[in-house]
């Protein structure tokens, strides 16, 4: 919340109606394209958040195959194995 403001009088200045309208209508355009640029920083950083949730899912998924592969597979070549499980990295 904004606080109040205390002002002294020292002179005064005297402008038109539209202009005074005008500055209102600008300090409200302006706080409401902060807070939709405060709205969409917040919502990349949800989906950053989200992203980096699922990239830490695959890559614990990606070492489970690796593991099993390299456990279970019976492969004529190892290069072959190797160059397979090094593909990702």
């Amino acid at each position: 919340m904004e606080e109040k403001k205390t002002y002294e009088v020292i002179g005064t200045v005297t402008i038109s109606t539209e202009e005074y309208r005008d500055l209102i209508y600008d300090k409200f355009s302006a706080e409401a394209d902060k807070d939709r640029y405060m709205r969409s920083g917040w919502e990349k950083d949800s989906q950053i958040n989200e992203l980096k949730k699922q990239v830490e899912t695959l890559s614990c998924e990606l070492n489970k195959y690796k593991s099993f592969i390299k456990k279970n597979c019976r492969v004529d070549s190892e290069d072959s194995i190797a160059l397979f499980l090094n593909m990702g990295e």
